[in-house]
């Protein structure tokens, strides 16, 4: 995967989350911590796949209908998995936290104590 940021990707992404009322900056930010190429073809080891790195359960549940070959469809999936934790009182920071770890892990990492080793921490719902 290359790591070199694809601004003409980012805009599309991050113009789809403001449509959504997010703000400036965090579609683009996703992409880029995701997949800075914005390559809609790249698959990861853990089964995510595409432009915004989703898998097929995250996209039945955000944007049901949707392709994970779609990079709009994964867009909309991912502006509306952010505009609900918005809706939700968590910031994009949050958010971005669930998106990549799971309501699980998220969970684990936002209750834990912050001393804790990140090695030693198990998901629990």
């Amino acid at each position: 995967m290359s790591n070199q940021y694809n601004s003409s990707v980012g805009n599309q992404v991050d113009a789809g989350f403001q449509a959504k009322g997010l703000p400036p900056g965090v579609g683009a930010a996703v992409l880029g911590v995701e997949n800075p190429s914005g390559n809609p073809t790249i698959g990861s080891g853990t089964g995510a796949f595409g432009t915004l790195q989703q898998t097929s359960g995250f996209m039945k549940q955000w944007n049901p209908g949707g392709s994970l070959s779609s990079p709009d469809d994964q867009i909309t999936a991912a502006s509306n998995f952010y505009s609900y934790y918005q809706n939700q009182g968590y910031t994009p920071d949050q958010s971005y936290v669930i998106y990549q770890q799971g309501a699980g892990g998220a969970n684990t990492l936002f209750n834990s104590d912050p001393n804790t080793p990140i090695s030693s921490l198990s998901p629990t719902l």
